[in-house]
């Protein structure tokens, strides 16, 4: 699921999976689509470039949570705006990416990351 259509044209076109399903939507809105459920979903690089605050980002949490069988795992990575030390090009590339709204990500920051996701899952580990 992605909200670009081109990310998922390429998805679909570098899977080495022929049965590869891919669904355009956005992770802030309720996913009504599918009953799928899954015994993991990856938010690599997803948070970063969700826009609003990391506290209206836990909406992510919230949606995806149906999705997961149980037992099931949300994993991923993102990057933090906020009390991290990035060298000068990653400085630069952030500022930009800010500055021109492709990754809304400046105030992102750990503590906001902690305070929340174990609203809604059991075990958290960031």
């Amino acid at each position: 699921m992605d909200l670009n259509v081109t990310c998922l044209e390429y998805v679909r076109a570098r899977s080495v999976v022929g049965n590869v399903s891919t669904t355009q939507g956005d992770v802030l809105e309720l996913i009504e689509w599918t009953d799928a459920r899954f015994d993991s979903i990856n938010l690599g690089y997803l948070l970063y470039c969700v826009p609003g605050t990391m506290k209206q980002k836990y909406r992510v949490f919230e949606n995806l949570r149906s999705r997961l069988n149980d037992g099931g795992i949300l994993f991923g990575s993102t990057i933090l705006g906020e009390e991290q030390k990035p060298d000068w090009a990653a400085r630069k590339l952030m500022g930009f990416y800010n500055s021109e709204g492709i990754s809304p990500n400046a105030h992102d920051n750990p503590d906001d990351l902690r305070s929340n996701p174990e609203t809604y899952f059991r075990d958290v580990t960031i």
